[in-house]
C-alpha cells in the first residue's frame, strides 16, 4: 500500500476518533453530585470549580442544611432537559474526564460558583475567581453563613455544627488569623476550626 495512503488512513483513524470523543462529551445529563454530572456513562468532573461534597452540611442564620445535596439540586434543575455540551480541559485521577460544560450557551462551572453553591478551585484554576467574589460580596449560596471548603472536608474537617465540643460559629470573615502557609494560601486556621479564606482577607504572619 502507498505511503500516502496509510498516512491517509490514519489521519481519517484519529479524526474519527476524536468525534466520537467528542460526542460522547455532549447530550443529556445527569447529575452525579454539586459539580461531577454523566453523560453517555461517562462522568464529567467540572473543571475550576469545587462544590460541597454529597453528604456535607453547612451554617447559615443559625440553622444546619445539607449545602451539598443543595447544590446537585440546583444544577440538576438548572440543567433540566438541555443538551449539555463539554469542552475537554484535563483527566483527573480518578480517571474521570475534567471540562467546562455548557447549557445552550451557559457557563455551567461558572454559574454555580456565582451562584455560592461552589467555590474556585484555585490550586487547579483562578478561571472562576470573579464569580466567587461576586457571591461573596452578595453573601449568596454558602457565603450566607459558616461552611469548610469541600477539599477541607475531604480531609476529614467538618463544620462547627458537626465538630464534637466546637464553640460557637463563628462570621466567615474572622477566620483568617493564622495562616497555614506564609502566603495566606486558600485555607486558615481560626482556634480550633478551619475556614475557607474569604476573598480579600488579609492574613497575619505566622
Amino acid at each position: 500500500m502507498p505511503r500516502w495512503l496509510i498516512i491517509l488512513a490514519l489521519a481519517l483513524a484519529l479524526a474519527c476518533a476524536w468525534q466520537a470523543a467528542a460526542s460522547d462529551l455532549t447530550g443529556r445529563a445527569s447529575v452525579v453530585d454539586g459539580d461531577t454530572i454523566e453523560i453517555h456513562g461517562q462522568r464529567i468532573r467540572l473543571f475550576g470549580i469545587d462544590a460541597p461534597e454529597s453528604r456535607q452540611t453547612c451554617e447559615a442564620d443559625g440553622q444546619t442544611w445539607r449545602c451539598g445535596q443543595q447544590a446537585a439540586l440546583v444544577l440538576s434543575d438548572r440543567i433540566g432537559q438541555r443538551t449539555v455540551a463539554c469542552e475537554q480541559r484535563d483527566v483527573d485521577r480518578y480517571g474521570r474526564i475534567v471540562a467546562i460544560c455548557r447549557a445552550g450557551t451557559e457557563d455551567l462551572n461558572a454559574w454555580l460558583v456565582s451562584q455560592g453553591l461552589a467555590l474556585a478551585y484555585r490550586q487547579y484554576s483562578t478561571a472562576y475567581v470573579d464569580e466567587e467574589n461576586a457571591a461573596h460580596a452578595a453573601r449568596l449560596g454558602l457565603w450566607r453563613g459558616a461552611f469548610t471548603a469541600p477539599w477541607d472536608w475531604r480531609r476529614g474537617v467538618r463544620t462547627p455544627s458537626a465538630s464534637a465540643g466546637a464553640s460557637e460559629s463563628e462570621p466567615a470573615a474572622a477566620c483568617c488569623k493564622i495562616c497555614t502557609t506564609k502566603a495566606c494560601g486558600n485555607s486558615c486556621i481560626s482556634k480550633t476550626k478551619t475556614c475557607h479564606k474569604p476573598p480579600g482577607c488579609a492574613c497575619d504572619a505566622q
